[in-house]
């Protein structure tokens, strides 16, 4: 899905005002529209195009392989900043090397498009170790 924006003339402070008020509505629907449990066709049609992630248990998940513990480390590190400026924090598993990463929305019961999107997020950061 594609975020717009609403917009009216901005030539008023009414048309200014309306603008700010379109988007924060705007704003919360987006996160309502996130937050809508995913049937087990979509979310593995989502995971096709994301290598190695699995779905089970209404969880989504991958475990990452690094070179040692401090990478392992590392790579948390990287991912909960952009986990906490999203407000959704995954299940985080370290065993030595390995990190395991679940994600699931508990509100909805499974998984919703709010994991898949930060699942690609820290599918991209695992590059950075």
């Amino acid at each position: 899905m594609q975020r717009l924006l609403i917009s009216w003339p901005h030539s008023t402070a009414e048309g200014k005002r309306l603008t700010k008020i379109g988007n924060i509505l705007y704003n919360k629907f987006w996160i309502l529209l996130n937050m809508v449990k995913m049937t087990e066709n979509d979310i593995k049609k989502a995971l096709g195009s994301m290598k190695e992630w699995s779905y089970k248990d209404n969880e989504i998940y991958k475990e990452y392989v690094f070179n040692n513990f401090l990478q392992s480390v590392k790579f948390v590190n990287i991912i909960a900043p952009v986990a906490e400026s999203v407000k959704h924090h995954p299940d985080i598993f370290i065993s030595y090397n390995k990190v395991r990463v679940a994600l699931t929305t508990h509100d909805e019961g499974g998984v919703t498009e709010k994991d898949i999107d930060l699942a690609k997020k820290i599918e991209s950061l695992s590059s950075l170790v």
